[in-house]
């Protein structure tokens, strides 16, 4: 039963990590220094932010599944 109870938490807990991670997203600067102009940069920029979404919604469901 303590294990049923603790797995829970376990996953309240990443989906609370993933939803925080979500909101913000760190840019390196050698990207920004490697881009021509802004239009550029906010396409790759929202390009990350899509990925690392997407990446904490499957990391989300696989941890649902154990």
């Amino acid at each position: 039963m303590a294990t049923s109870v603790e797995r829970k938490f376990y996953i309240k807990q990443i989906e609370k990590l993933c939803e925080e991670g979500k909101k913000s997203l760190i840019v390196p600067s050698s990207l920004i220094n490697g881009t021509i102009d802004d239009a550029e940069l906010g396409k790759l920029v929202r390009r990350m932010m899509k990925q690392k979404t997407e990446d904490c919604e499957k990391h989300v469901e696989y941890m649902k599944s154990l």
